[in-house]
């Protein structure tokens, strides 16, 4: 739970951003988790995001597609970048580790 709050006010800085590799490098470092890469952000209108996140979400991303985000493109600024943290914190935890790839 520190952590979480932890990213959280570390985000308070960052929301005004909309470099998304400044965001993903930043939770990158604050997660000790060198080993995935930056992924790619495709912004979808709101009938596209429910066929890829199969359901009414804001962002999601998908296990047969690893590389890629898919984002609401109608999410003011700053919700999306406070929504790219969140997906890019689960997708840095939930990546297999380099000794899990082989």
């Amino acid at each position: 739970m520190g952590k979480i709050l932890l990213v959280l006010m570390f985000v308070a800085g960052l929301v005004s951003s909309n470099d998304h590799l400044y965001l993903f490098e930043n939770i990158q470092k604050l997660s000790n988790i060198s080993s995935v890469d930056a992924p790619q952000v495709e912004e979808l209108d709101q009938r596209k995001l429910r066929i890829m996140c199969e359901g009414k979400m804001a962002a999601c991303f998908r296990a047969d597609q690893p590389n890629t985000i898919f984002i609401d493109k109608t999410l003011p600024e700053e919700i999306k970048s406070l929504t790219l943290v969140g997906i890019y914190a689960c997708l840095l935890y939930t990546s297999p580790s380099p000794r899990d790839r082989g």
